[in-house]
């Protein structure tokens, strides 16, 4: 593992250095963002020859960079509730706590400077972008075929053989992924979400939350908020 530690004159030249494919994260999400802005300078494919992760998930610098950023998201609230926690104790003239107090991130929200899809086969891996970035939007496995120009049994072979899961498998973990990052980062109606997801109903997302997490989307909602997930 490598660190860097130079002016910001020297990013460029010190990411050329790396030895690649690497991948990188950042302290925070706008040193990140030097980084995308560096590598884009230089010619340096993100993510395929640079994979870049932030940290504390701050949509504004997230979302309007291209790619976008993975980043990690802090535990805001609970770090504020710490932090006032241990001020209120000192101020009762008690000792601070003889280590620091430690918070998990609550999570890691995926974006494209992470995207990159290690399959040799082209096709698939076309397919497999495909399905990331399209899968809330209500796509088959016919469309999935289409894209890649496959027959549909011919793409579902190959993908049970590279991927060992079928393409509706990866169809539905994605949208899965992406209901539980809506339901922990928003606070969307759970017909909202199934909407923004690609399932047909907030009665669906319910059965399939229920299935995997053994528990309602409300309490699975709650839960990861308490835990920081």
């Amino acid at each position: 593992m490598e660190s860097w530690n130079g002016g910001q004159e020297d990013l460029a030249d010190w990411l050329e250095s790396l030895p690649k494919p690497v991948g990188l994260m950042a302290a925070h999400d706008l040193r990140a963002l030097c980084v995308l802005d560096a590598c884009r300078r230089r010619n340096i494919a993100v993510p395929e020859q640079v994979a870049v992760v932030g940290v504390d998930n701050d949509d504004v610098f997230c979302e309007v960079v291209d790619p976008n950023l993975t980043s990690i998201s802090h535990q805001a609230e609970q770090i504020g509730y710490q932090a006032a926690a241990l001020l209120d104790r000192l101020l009762q003239g008690k000792t601070a706590p003889a280590q620091p107090v430690m918070l998990p991130p609550r999570n890691l929200v995926p974006r494209r400077s992470t995207d990159i899809i290690a399959v040799d086969d082209v096709a698939i891996a076309s397919a497999l972008e495909f399905i990331r970035r399209n899968a809330c939007a209500q796509i088959n496995v016919s469309q999935i075929a289409q894209h890649v120009n496959l027959a549909r049994r011919s793409l579902e072979r190959r993908f049970v053989k590279l991927v060992g899961k079928t393409p509706h498998q990866i169809l539905a973990e994605e949208r899965l992924r992406r209901a539980k990052q809506l339901l922990i980062d928003t606070d969307f109606t759970l017909e909202q979400i199934a909407a923004m997801a690609g399932f047909s109903s907030s009665a669906y997302l319910s059965v399939v939350i229920r299935e995997h997490e053994n528990c309602t989307p409300t309490e699975f909602r709650h839960k990861t908020f308490q835990s920081g997930k």
